[in-house]
C-alpha cells in the first residue's frame, strides 16, 4: 500500500490532487460526494485490504 499511514488515506480520499498532484479521481470530501462519516468508513475498508 502506497499510503504509510490511515490519515495519508484519508487525506487522499478527501482531495486527492493535494496528495498527488494532476491526478484524475474525484475529490470525495472537498466536493462533498462523501461526508466525514463515509470517508471514514470507505477508509476503514480499504485500509483493511492491506
Amino acid at each position: 500500500m502506497i499510503f504509510k499511514n490511515r490519515e495519508k488515506l484519508v487525506q487522499f480520499i478527501y482531495d486527492p490532487e493535494k496528495v498527488i498532484p494532476h491526478i484524475n479521481m474525484p475529490r470525495f470530501g472537498k466536493d462533498k460526494v462523501l461526508t466525514d462519516h463515509q470517508i471514514g468508513l470507505v477508509t476503514d475498508y480499504l485500509w483493511s485490504l492491506k
